[in-house]
């Protein structure tokens, strides 16, 4: 009978897909695009490489970004807020754009 495969712990999985050679030159790259573009190019790279994305996202550091809500109160656009495409403004509890239910 066949041995059971073994499940790697998350820190040697990570450890394993970080040293993936599409990854690492992915990261290299990343390293030399100017700090004024880098949303764009890492918006284009998760198009060039779709099965990087989730670790491109996760290991790339994204500026914050803020939007206003309709009564003009700032609020950062990040995962806590986020629900699919749309964010919720903490002032007004409301989505941007608004939720289809």
């Amino acid at each position: 009978a066949a041995a059971p495969l073994r499940q790697l712990p998350p820190r040697r999985a990570r450890a394993a897909a970080m040293s993936s050679p599409q990854l690492l030159a992915a990261l290299d790259l990343m390293r030399r695009m100017p700090p004024a573009r880098m949303e764009k190019s890492l918006e284009e790279l998760v198009d060039l490489c779709p099965s990087l994305t989730d670790d491109l996202l996760n290991t790339v550091d994204q500026p914050l970004q803020l939007a206003k809500d309709a009564q003009g109160h700032a609020y950062l656009l990040c995962d806590y807020n986020r629900d699919g495409d749309s964010y919720r403004s903490p002032w007004t509890n409301a989505y941007d754009p608004p939720l289809d239910d």
